[in-house]
């Protein structure tokens, strides 16, 4: 008896096709570019205040501002904006108080909260209540723990001249850190295994956003210190925010479908009733009904 031949390239497509549809679903509910504005303005309040009071901490040499113009390639007029825009580590040491610093700590757990959404709600988990605070803090302090080690590596890469190996080292520690923080901000309940594809798309994102960012960077920064001066140079570090904080949306959603594809939905209450509601009420194309309705968490 002969058997009729697989279409093995039908199959693949099916996949393929069934694979860019859940990528479009989790898209379209995920609102990647509204999280992505959302992450840009905590990012703007909490770490850039904090990587200056970092640069004083760590003792460089150079002020934040400096630092920050060398790294995108800034000269004339917009790395004397961008000087002008940030304190300098000395001066920083000397006006740093309680006050300011409980101010940082606050923003940054908001910057938390909102990284703690994005991956709860892509994994489809529930809140964590009271513990998703002490997860927010967690995150916090090993986040300020990262800022103070990336800054000393940018500092002694700037005096030694070892790019090669400030390079390697950076995006170990971006893998490190892309990897231990979506599992420690949704309670520990996704193993680390299933977030090892969404660390590496997340760190080599980012690294590649950056390295694309030397090159583009020193011209968009110049353009907006020459037509508007220190608020310019604002406006572009918020833009380049967004763009960062794009790649980390970006990066949860398309490895995260992919998880989905391999291993189904976490085995939630909030899972199951998703899976039960038509994808149209997911969209909110129609009213969706009484049993079928979920409702938004900590928002």
């Amino acid at each position: 008896m002969v058997r009729p031949p697989v279409d093995v390239g039908s199959g693949e497509l099916s996949e393929i096709r069934g694979y860019l549809a859940d990528l479009f679903v989790l898209g379209v509910r995920m609102r990647p570019i509204d999280r992505a504005l959302a992450l840009a303005s905590k990012l703007f309040v909490a770490i850039i205040p904090l990587s200056i009071i970092l640069s004083g901490l760590v003792q460089s040499t150079d002020s934040f501002g400096n630092a920050f113009a060398g790294g995108f390639g800034l000269t004339g007029a917009s790395a004397r904006a961008t000087e002008t825009l940030f304190a300098t580590g000395r001066g920083v040491q000397g006006v740093v108080g309680i006050l300011g610093v409980t101010i940082v700590l606050y923003s940054m757990l908001g910057y938390a909260r909102g990284l703690q959404r994005l991956y709860l709600d892509a994994w489809e988990l529930a809140p964590l209540g009271v513990k998703g605070w002490w997860q927010r803090a967690l995150w916090t302090g090993g986040y300020t723990l990262y800022l103070a080690v990336a800054t000393r590596l940018h500092t002694l890469e700037r005096h030694s001249g070892t790019t090669g190996v400030y390079v390697i080292a950076l995006l170990a520690l971006d893998f490190a850190i892309a990897l231990w923080g979506p599992w420690t901000l949704v309670g520990n309940r996704i193993s680390w295994r299933r977030l090892l594809p969404t660390a590496a798309l997340t760190a080599t994102g980012d690294a590649a956003f950056k390295g694309l960012s030397v090159v583009f960077a020193p011209a968009v920064f110049t353009e907006a210190s020459h037509r508007y001066g220190v608020i310019g140079i604002a406006f572009s570090i918020v833009t380049w925010l967004f763009l960062d904080a794009l790649v980390i949306v970006l990066a949860a959603i398309v490895t995260i479908a992919h998880d989905r594809r391999r291993h189904g939905p976490p085995v939630t209450g909030l899972a199951r009733q998703r899976a039960a509601t038509p994808r149209a009420e997911l969209f909110g194309w129609e009213s969706p009904t009484p049993e079928a309705h979920v409702q938004p968490y900590d928002r």
